[in-house]
C-alpha cells in the first residue's frame, strides 16, 4: 500500500493555498494581458490603415497627380516672396521706416545665402534699433505689414537710459531666385 504523504487537512490547506496563489497571479497578470491585447489591437489597426492607404492610391500615379496639383499652385505662391536682386530696396525701405519712427538703425545683410530649393533662398539680416519704446513698437508693427518676408530668429531688448531702448533683431529674409 502507498504511504500517505499528506493527510486530508494538509491537502485541503494545499488546495486553498494553490487556489489563492492562482488568483494572486491572475490579478497581477491581468493588466499585462490587457496591455498585450491593446498592443495587438493597435498593430492590427495600423495594418488595416496601411492596407487602406495602399488601396487608396499611394502609388506613383497618385504621387504624380499630387505633384502636378502643387506645381500648378507655384505661380500663386511666387507673390509671397520677393525676387532676388532687390536687397537694396529692402535696405532702403527699412531705413525709411526707421526714419519715419525717429529711430537710429544699423543694418547688416549677410552675403551668405542659404539655398532651400532651386527657387528659394534666405539671407541673414541683423537690425539694431535705438529709440523710444512707443517708436520701437510702431516700427515693429509697420515692419510686420511690409511685403518683404522677414522671420525673426532672435530678439534682444536693452534699456539704455530712462527714455531710450535698444532692440537687436536677428532675422532671415526669403527671396526667389531669378
Amino acid at each position: 500500500m502507498i504511504k500517505k504523504i499528506f493527510n486530508q487537512a494538509e491537502l485541503i490547506k494545499l488546495a486553498i493555498f494553490l487556489t489563492v496563489f492562482g488568483f494572486v497571479l491572475l490579478a497581477f497578470n491581468l493588466p499585462f494581458i490587457a496591455r498585450v491585447n491593446d498592443f495587438y489591437a493597435a498593430l492590427k489597426d495600423g495594418e488595416q490603415k496601411l492596407a487602406a492607404q495602399s488601396k487608396a492610391g499611394s502609388s506613383l500615379d497618385k504621387a504624380q497627380e499630387d505633384y502636378s496639383a502643387f506645381n500648378a499652385l507655384i505661380p500663386e505662391a511666387e507673390d509671397l516672396f520677393t525676387a532676388s536682386g532687390q536687397e537694396l530696396k529692402l535696405i532702403t525701405d527699412l531705413e525709411q521706416l526707421a526714419a519715419t519712427h525717429n529711430l537710429t538703425q544699423k543694418l547688416n545683410l549677410s552675403p551668405d545665402r542659404v539655398n532651400y530649393s532651386d527657387q528659394l533662398e534666405a539671407l541673414t539680416l541683423s537690425l539694431e534699433l535705438k529709440g523710444g519704446f512707443n517708436d520701437l513698437l510702431a516700427y515693429l508693427a509697420d515692419l510686420s505689414q511690409r511685403r518683404f518676408s522677414l522671420n525673426v530668429n532672435a530678439i534682444s531688448l536693452t534699456q539704455l537710459d530712462q527714455n531710450s531702448l535698444e532692440i537687436k533683431l536677428l532675422t532671415n529674409t526669403y527671396w526667389l531666385k531669378p
